[in-house]
């Protein structure tokens, strides 16, 4: 019989030690994905518990003074920091029994919390309660005890579980028990020592804990949720310690996934379980009955049904095996079920979850099962990883094996569920993507948040929404994630949260299991951007395509060299990319963007949009064989111009002509200004109607205006500012619109009052524009003052002419700093005379 026992605990410790672990992540950030960690140098000797004999309890001092432990138990400090994993490794030192431990203490000791033995842990310390007992000659021995929580201020959500080893060799690990993990109380309490949540435990030890001279136990804790504050406190009492003649069943392993075949292949391969039970009652059989779509028979090849029958000899059964597949003729789709155990005395553990699958074929592809040897990142929960080949990068996720976690296997990859969570492809498949699968579940009972799947197909500089957004249900229920997508050439996919701002309170882990990405065939010819179709341009940049000539676009694969040189050295690109779109007319692009410039090529030259802007809408001209749009995003100065451009503006002078005004704060190797002007806002539709207007070439403030005499009829118009360097480099900006009545030639003039007109946007953050009214040509000195009337601006004099005008400030002094939140006040000299104006700066 030991012999026997023996063999079912080899085998059951490898599931546990692979199983039992969560969020995996050490003291050293090292691991090897079972939760198995480095062993600490010891800096200094620790005391081993006396092993008591069977029966033993704990007499736990009544004294709330005392500082002495219960014979045959310790405390042992086992690293240097309380991680998301139960430590497996031997202490490193010893730990005192403190006094008068309540829910006010935050040091990290072992207490005394008046009657009962508790820990809290820190982010510097891990500590641990021991005992030990000799079970020679002694068999089915069970730990009862009662845990609960006395300090629990709700910060960070830990846990703790019982952990036993064989001896007292330092290279042996400790293995915890999962059935054993305690959650503590969510009621807050911090003083006093009343329990909270108290539970009790009747734990039966493994069989490999019979007949030892030495069985080590401890209780130790991990980190569940949360990453700052003090953690919760557990205490103990009530511990004892037996032999006991309940009913006993092994069944290795405990749980069964991968019952899967091809639809119309079915029923799946059989997987067996081997069964060992003690302790049995004379003349009373076990029933073993399947719940869902499963069948069980004693036989691999033969007799399978809903239920099984065993007998037994004396009270015991040995090595037994029973056969279990999926049934065949089933739907496509994911099931569950289990096996349950029916005795009249309660057996241990009384029932196997099961796991299968019905899949439609869907041919050759790249699939990540997180089962191969170097697919293990079980200690971190950021950074790189290669995946079947390929090099992932993983953000708030982990690659692990919890007992709590959906899983196809022994693994499966875990997101955390904030707004950083992510697994993202940072190499492409080179097969192009034909249908994309993968399947997915809930960690315990988290609340669940919703998440989207996306792909790029210009090496993530653009990402596509594949799908709708998608949640865990509020169960257990495995579902699918099945979408056919058909792009031929290099393609990547990342997984990540369907709402980018994490909304705060509950989060839910998120774990997914075999994502596969079939070859695409080449038989469907799609889009890669079909019109209203959200497409993300990098990280910030939502944008849709629209319009009734508008078909679709592809992503054009581009390197750094295909793109087109722009003339600013100051622009810092973030993200660029190429798309060809085709229609036949024009496409409307609505933008929306967080970076400080959006930019794009329209005949040779680049156009620009300063941001943050929302719903911005930039039109293209588009034919049926493809009009490629070249465009980019990032920060710095305008990438379309050689100078640093500080206003453009337009406005009807007093002769009802329109003024168009610019004002550079300094030029390098200009050529000079062109103005163009169109009736719509597509510069490819516009006419050049100015000669070219030489630069100044100075480091100094600088205005230019054109007055457009040209006009015949009365309407709206565009004008955009073309500035061309000496290098041939050409860049516009704009447009700016305005509209022109024409009327009647008697009509009186337009009559303008010299002021200041509006501080848009007030409160403005972090550049305001001054707008300001002439009524007669003049030169303009404009500075600004903060509340204690110290000078912090003063713009370069000007000349404009009579009408409205307007020039940009930055939010900085004259020495380039930014100013902080507060009033500032606007003074405007003409002639001799000052008008004043105030705004609200607000960070």
């Amino acid at each position: 019989m030991k012999k026997i026992f023996t063999l079912i605990t080899i085998i059951t410790l490898s599931l546990i030690m692979v199983s039992g672990l969560a969020w995996a992540e050490n003291e050293n950030g090292n691991g090897n994905g079972n939760g198995n960690e480095t062993e600490p140098e010891p800096e200094e000797k620790f005391t081993n518990p006396e092993a008591l004999t069977l029966p033993a309890s704990y007499v736990f001092p009544t004294d709330h003074e005392s500082t002495t432990y219960p014979t045959g138990m310790v405390g042992w400090q086992i690293g240097t920091s309380c991680g998301s994993v139960y430590k497996i490794c031997p202490p490193t030192n010893d730990k005192p029994l403190f006094k008068k431990g309540t829910g006010t203490s935050e040091s990290f000791q072992v207490y005394n919390y008046k009657g009962k033995i508790g820990f809290l842990n820190t982010d510097s310390n891990d500590l641990s309660i021991a005992f030990a007992v000799n079970t020679t000659e002694k068999s089915n021995i069970r730990v009862k005890y009662d845990i609960m929580t006395i300090r629990s201020p709700l910060k960070r959500v830990n846990m703790a579980a019982l952990q036993y080893r064989i001896g007292k060799d330092d290279n042996t690990p400790f293995i915890t028990i999962p059935e054993s993990e305690y959650i503590p109380s969510d009621l807050r309490q911090v003083s006093g020592t009343e329990p909270l949540k108290t539970q009790t435990f009747s734990i039966l030890l493994p069989p490999e804990c019979n007949n030892q001279s030495l069985v080590q136990l401890r209780f130790v804790g991990r980190d569940m949720a949360g990453s700052t504050g003090i953690r919760s406190s557990f205490a103990i009492n009530e511990l004892s310690i037996k032999e006991s003649q309940d009913a006993y069943l092994s069944m290795v392993p405990s749980s069964i996934s991968g019952l899967t075949y091809d639809l119309s292949y079915g029923p799946s391969t059989a997987q067996s379980i081997k069964l060992n039970a003690i302790n049995l009652t004379d003349n009373e059989d076990i029933e073993l009955q399947v719940e869902g779509d499963f069948e069980i028979s004693l036989s691999e090849g033969a007799d399978y049904g809903d239920a099984i029958t065993l007998s037994h000899s004396s009270g015991y059964i040995n090595e037994t095996y029973i056969y279990v597949r999926l049934k065949d003729g089933l739907e496509r789709g994911y099931y569950p079920g289990s096996i349950t155990f029916n005795h009249e005395n309660k057996v241990y553990p009384t029932k196997i979850l099961l796991s299968g699958k019905v899949e439609e074929p869907l041919g050759p592809g790249y699939l990540v099962n997180f089962e191969g040897e170097d697919e293990i990142n079980g200690n971190i929960k950021d950074g790189k990883i290669k995946l079947s080949g390929l090099d992932w990068e993983f953000n708030d996720a982990v690659i692990r094996g919890h007992v709590l976690d959906y899983k196809e296997g022994l693994r499966a990859a875990c997101l955390n569920g904030k707004a950083e969570s992510s697994l993202i492809m940072l190499e492409d498949e080179p097969n192009g993507l034909g249908t994309l699968r993968f399947y997915y579940g809930r960690h315990s009972t988290h609340q669940q948040v919703d998440w989207k799947v996306e792909y790029s197909r210009d090496q993530g500089a653009t990402w596509i929404q594949i799908g709708e957004l998608f949640t865990c249900p509020a169960n257990d229920l495995v579902q699918e994630f099945r979408e056919t997508v058909d792009v031929p050439g290099d393609v990547r996919i990342r997984i990540n949260r369907g709402v980018l701002k994490y909304p705060g309170g509950s989060h839910g882990v998120l774990c997914i299991d075999d994502i596969f990405l079939s070859d695409y065939d080449g038989e469907v010819a799609n889009y890669d951007i079909l019109p209203n179709q959200e497409v993300y341009i990098g990280a910030h940049t939502p944008t849709e395509i629209s319009g009734d000539d508008f078909f679709g676009a592809n992503i054009i694969s581009a390197h750094s060299e295909d793109f087109t040189a722009f003339p600013n050295a100051k622009f810092i690109p973030e993200t660029r990319g190429k798309w060809e779109l085709f229609g036949n007319g024009a496409a409307a692009i609505t933008l929306n963007t967080e970076n400080q410039w959006f930019a794009w090529v329209d005949d040779g030259n680049w156009n620009t949009i300063e941001g943050p802007f929302e719903d911005e809408k930039i039109h293209i001209a588009i034919n049926e064989t493809g009009t490629i749009f070249e465009f980019m995003t990032g920060s710095g100065d305008n990438p379309s111009l050689p100078v640093e451009l500080s206003s453009f503006t337009v406005a009807l002078n007093n002769k009802g002509k329109p003024i168009i005004s610019w004002t550079t704060q300094s030029e390098t190797a200009v050529n000079g200004f062109y103005i163009y002007r169109g009736t719509n806002n597509i510069l490819s539709d516009a006419i050049l109607v100015s000669n070219l207007i030489p630069a100044t070439n100075s480091s100094l403030t600088h205005s230019y205006s054109f007055e457009d005499t040209e006009l015949s009829e009365e309407g709206t118009y565009y004008y955009w500012l073309n500035i061309s360097d000496l290098n041939g480099h050409e860049g516009f900006h704009g447009p700016v619109k305005q509209y022109v009545n024409m009327g009647d030639e008697d009509a009186p003039q337009i009559e303008y009052q010299t002021g200041f007109k509006s501080i848009y946007p007030n409160p403005f953050n972090p550049s305001a524009n001054i707008a300001f009214e002439l009524a007669e040509d003049s030169e303009v000195k404009i500075k600004v003052y903060n509340t204690r009337g110290q000078l912090l601006r003063s713009f370069a004099p000007f000349k404009h002419n009579a009408g409205y005008g307007s020039i940009i400030w930055d939010g900085k002094d004259d020495s380039g700093k930014h100013v902080s939140t507060g009033m500032y006040l606007f003074r405007m000299n003409i002639d001799g005379k000052s008008y004043h104006a105030k705004a609200l700066m607000l960070k």
